[in-house]
């Protein structure tokens, strides 16, 4: 598609395209399981824009994933997934950098790793519920209301830190050292270019420190082990890079 601009691909013939509203998957049981184990793994919302939370037939679905006519976790993703779909004229064509930046930036590196959060967490918990005599009933619901508010908030803080941004500016002298850090992170940045202000989020997208003048040290050490991603801004131009603590 010469036409097209760079960087959109068109989604109508894919399984997951621009009118797509939720996705389940359902994970069974083996012989002589519980039934209540059975899983329905469900995106809700645009699959793209939305993180897979697990439920179980044990009682009703928590607050964020109950609504009508729609869910609160439903909406926040349709909100998201028009950050996504940003080119009016091309409705069915998604913005791939959106998605993965060329920066280590985008969407998915907030939402797949709380993704991999609940998958993990989930396979333990699984693993424990089996071996018990009875189905413990009313912790499955609380984690069905944890993993939801968890992706619920992911998405809270993936559509404010992307609606109404500048588009990120591609730098050969922007980068932050060293990586991994252990105390203070260093911002290389082009001499010309004045430090405006500083964001460092963690892996859900939770702000953790915001700075509104510029350093080009940052004290890094309150900061849990894992990896993080910097948010630096000069006027309109935006730069965004990933480190490891």
């Amino acid at each position: 598609y010469p036409w097209a601009n760079w960087g959109y691909f068109p989604t109508n013939y894919a399984l997951c395209n621009n009118i797509s509203v939720s996705a389940s998957v359902i994970q069974g049981i083996l012989p002589g399981e519980k039934p209540e184990l059975s899983s329905m793994w469900t995106m809700l919302g645009n699959p793209a824009a939305s993180i897979a939370v697990p439920y179980w037939p044990v009682g009703d679905p928590p607050d964020k994933a109950n609504g009508s006519p729609t869910a609160p976790l439903c909406d926040l993703a349709n909100e998201v997934r028009e950050v996504m779909y940003d080119d009016y004229d091309m409705p069915e064509w998604i913005n791939s950098y959106k998605l993965l930046d060329t920066l280590d930036g985008g969407i998915w590196t907030f939402t797949f790793s709380s993704e991999d959060i609940i998958l993990d967490s989930t396979e333990t918990l699984m693993n424990n519920w089996r071996g018990l005599d009875s189905i413990p009933v009313n912790a499955m619901l609380d984690v069905e209301e944890y993993f939801a508010e968890m992706a619920y908030n992911s998405l809270d803080s993936v559509f404010g830190i992307y609606v109404g941004l500048e588009p990120l500016v591609e730098s050969k002298d922007f980068k932050v050292y060293p990586n991994p850090v252990s105390n203070l992170l260093k911002i290389q940045i082009d001499q010309s270019l004045e430090i405006d202000k500083i964001s460092i989020y963690n892996q859900m997208g939770q702000q953790l420190i915001h700075l509104g003048s510029g350093k080009n040290t940052l004290d890094v050490s309150s900061l849990h082990s894992g990896m993080y991603i910097i948010e630096v801004f000069n006027g309109d131009r935006r730069f965004v890079s990933k480190f490891i603590k």
